[in-house]
């Protein structure tokens, strides 16, 4: 019961940050604060060990630190995005959306270049591939 939660959580996360990053190409601090706040409560309730604390929180502080390092290529709300679903889901679960996701986002960069349509420079929202990547999992886990 408590996994189909988390997951709807995430579901409804990731589509509202999906909306405002194809809108606004941003993301909202409240809602990154409410949905991170329930995701934290969540793991409260259910872990203690650190390990797994790190497990769930490590792929964002890696995009954090990619954001950081690239000057931004990556966004910090796509860091913190992976950093909040890390709160709500398993650390597998996360880090294989991380990367289907990654992998979604850079076919689309591949197929727009190819077809002239984008250019080096040009940026792409990344959590509408980010939800479609946790769809994939969903899917492949037959829910």
């Amino acid at each position: 019961m408590q996994q189909m939660l988390r997951e709807g959580l995430t579901g409804g996360f990731l589509l509202l940050c999906s909306c405002q990053d194809i809108r606004k190409r941003k993301i909202s601090a409240k809602l990154l604060a409410v949905f991170g706040l329930i995701g934290a409560l969540l793991a409260l309730e259910s872990e203690a060990s650190w390990q797994i604390w790190a497990g769930r929180l490590l792929p964002g502080a890696c995009m954090l630190l990619l954001s950081r390092l690239s000057g931004e290529a990556v966004g910090y709300g796509d860091g913190l995005a992976v950093f909040v679903c890390g709160l709500l889901l398993e650390p597998k679960r996360n880090i294989a959306m991380l990367l289907t996701g990654s992998f979604f986002c850079a076919l689309a960069a591949a197929v727009l270049f190819a077809a002239g349509k984008a250019k080096r420079k040009t940026s792409l929202p990344f959590l509408p591939f980010l939800l479609a990547g946790f769809c994939v999992q969903l899917i492949s886990d037959g829910r």
